[in-house]
C-alpha cells in the first residue's frame, strides 16, 4: 500500500510550467495508479498582468530586454511571452524606475549643484548641472507621455 507511482521534473520544467500538477487516479485492476501530469493547470487567481506603457519605448535598454527574454524559449511561444513579461516587469521596477521618484531625485541634485555653484564657478559642477538639466528635461518628456 505504498505509493510507488511518481512523476519527475526539474527546475526548467517548473520554470516553463509553473502551475504543473501531478494527480494520481484510482487503481482498477493493477496495483499501479495512473498518473496525470497537468502542465497547464489554471490558478484560481489570475496572474498579475504586465501593464505596458508607451513611455518604455524611449529608454535605451527597452529593446535589449525584449530580445534577451525572447531568446529564452524560442520554441515555446507562451513561455516566451511570460518570460518577456517577467523581464519587463523586473526591468521597469529596478532599472526604468518610477518617473516621479526620478524627477524628485533629479530636482534635489540640481538644487544641490546650483547651491554649490553660488560659491564660485567650477567646471565640474557646471558640466554636472548641464547634464542633470538634460536628464531632467528627458524625465519631463517621459512624465508627459505617461
Amino acid at each position: 500500500m505504498e505509493r510507488l507511482d511518481r512523476a519527475f521534473g526539474n527546475s526548467l520544467l517548473k520554470f516553463m510550467f509553473p502551475n504543473v500538477m501531478v494527480s494520481h487516479l484510482s487503481r482498477s485492476s493493477s496495483d499501479h495508479c495512473p498518473i496525470i501530469v497537468d502542465l497547464l493547470r489554471v490558478d484560481v487567481l489570475p496572474p498579475k498582468k504586465f501593464q505596458f506603457e508607451y513611455v518604455l519605448f524611449g529608454h535605451i535598454d527597452f529593446f535589449k530586454v525584449i530580445f534577451d527574454s525572447w531568446d529564452m524559449f524560442p520554441q515555446f511561444p507562451l513561455q516566451t511571452l511570460k518570460a518577456c513579461s517577467l523581464s519587463l516587469t523586473w526591468w521597469n521596477k529596478h532599472v526604468f524606475s518610477n518617473v516621479f521618484k526620478m524627477k524628485r531625485r533629479l530636482l534635489a541634485r540640481i538644487k544641490g549643484v546650483q547651491f554649490a555653484l553660488q560659491d564660485g564657478p567650477n567646471s565640474f559642477l557646471i558640466n554636472l548641472d548641464s547634464k542633470l538639466n538634460k536628464d531632467y528635461q528627458f524625465i519631463l518628456n517621459q512624465e508627459e507621455e505617461l
